[in-house]
């Protein structure tokens, strides 16, 4: 255990970079966590997005949101169950620089959790940056060499970018992030980089890399014999990557806003709630067979400009929770909710937003080996939905919609479900109707 916690009888190991911070004082002195705490709130969805995400605004400032605003909201806030290490990297940062607003004239590593609604409200919100496009798009991904290498001079670099650490164990799976501050050189090639462990406050530990091969590891678990605590990963797994800070400040683009139809960078969200421990997987296809999201087990990315977004909020390393799938707005798809890789039952909850509208299934009951279909027909504003064959209750649908003549949102359960059932929801913009049906 002495390699994962200090080097001090290592003679050789010396400081090569670092940012000045430490976990013990710049750190937050509680753990990461899970559910049961202050998410995102509706003015900080606007302070995100825009005054578009909003419906209209009260006389007291409070943005009420529009439906797919407020879809989005609750998904956002339920993708935090597992854990808010990015929020907690990201935050920690921003507070090290002065960047952020204070949220107290205590010291971060004196500041208390329960009962500060201002705190756990921010790391909400640094949390979810990692699914800006702005923040995708700025990480820095490559060899571990490479990594390496970038993060030694950015340390170096006073006053420069700081970095949040975003690790996964091979196949994408359990994601955490963590805060690299310091480079020891151990001689012959190894390097340790130091990191403030959102899971283990006030503590020291290391990511050991080998630049003879190309690789690294880092034990997340007290016990390095726990298989599913190891990270490691090499030149091909690309499972260790870098995210900034500052590009998560200021306003973004909203992909559910109106001001999003038309766009190039539209896309509709798609995204599957679970078991965090054991859940089924999505697969989406365009018309032309191409496929994104897991296929016998192995993911694959095939339709063009569709991205996979793999969270990373891990508390315990035994999660593995399904990416966020965004595929271009005028894209046609199927989805299939896959159970082939389940050890147990499940209830899942299947959500789409894009421009404008947002849909929402849940109560989907699927089974081992069990697989259920939806069907996206953007051109015709239609979705279909073929129920499992052991699938008896009705899940709840919930449509939200933006119109010109106002916003609506819908929900509806059909009082009795046979095995095998298709039910199809209409959106007849010409008519501004909406048809639901079996």
């Amino acid at each position: 255990m002495a390699c994962l916690f200090g080097m001090a009888g290592n003679a050789a190991a010396r400081i090569i970079a670092s940012s000045g911070s430490s976990p013990v004082r710049n750190g937050f002195s509680f753990p990461n966590y899970g559910p049961g705490y202050a998410g995102l709130s509706a003015n900080q969805m606007r302070a995100l997005f825009g005054s578009g995400v909003c419906a209209f605004v009260t006389r007291d400032g409070r943005c009420v949101l529009t439906p797919p605003a407020q879809a989005y909201l609750v998904d956002a806030n339920q993708g935090m169950d597992g854990g808010h290490c990015f929020g907690f990297s990201e935050l920690s940062l921003l507070l090290f620089r002065h960047e952020f607003p204070p949220l107290a004239r205590t010291p971060i590593n004196r500041l208390r959790l329960r009962g500060n609604m201002q705190l756990q409200r921010a790391i909400a919100y640094t949390f979810w940056w990692q699914a800006l496009p702005a923040l995708q798009d700025a990480a820095v991904r490559g060899t571990p060499n490479q990594v390496l290498r970038f993060l030694i001079k950015s340390l170096r670099r006073r006053g420069g970018e700081l970095y949040t650490m975003a690790i996964f164990q091979p196949g994408f799976v359990g994601g955490h992030a963590i805060t690299p501050y310091a480079v020891d050189s151990r001689g012959r090639g190894r390097y340790d980089v130091l990191v403030y462990d959102n899971n283990w406050p006030g503590q020291a530990r290391r990511v050991h890399f080998d630049t003879r091969t190309d690789t690294w590891n880092y034990v997340a678990g007290v016990n390095p014999s726990e298989p599913d605590s190891l990270y490691r990963g090499n030149a091909r797994t690309a499972t260790l990557s870098l995210f900034p800070t500052t590009p998560g400040l200021g306003v973004h683009f909203c992909p559910f806003c109106a001001a999003a139809v038309g766009r190039p960078r539209a896309y509709n969200e798609i995204t599957l709630e679970g078991n965090l421990y054991n859940h089924a997987h999505l697969l989406i296809r365009d018309r032309q067979g191409r496929a994104l999201g897991y296929e016998r087990g192995r993911f694959v990315s095939q339709i063009p400009r569709a991205r996979a977004v793999f969270p990373t909020e891990l508390s315990d390393w035994r999660e593995r929770q399904e990416p966020l799938y965004r595929v271009p707005f005028r894209v046609n798809v199927q989805v299939t909710v896959d159970g082939s890789g389940l050890r147990y039952p499940d209830t899942e909850h299947f959500s789409l937003i894009g421009p404008n509208h947002d849909l929402a299934i849940d109560g989907i009951q699927i089974r081992p080996g069990e697989r259920e279909r939806i069907t996206l027909n953007v051109d015709k504003g239609s979705m279909t939905y073929n129920s499992g064959g052991t699938q008896t209750l009705s899940p709840l649908f919930s449509v939200g919609l933006v119109t010109r003549r106002g916003d609506y949102s819908v929900r509806t359960q059909a009082l009795s479900l046979r095995p095998d059932s298709v039910i199809t929801i209409s959106d007849h913009r010409a008519t501004s109707t909406l048809s639901i049906h079996d």
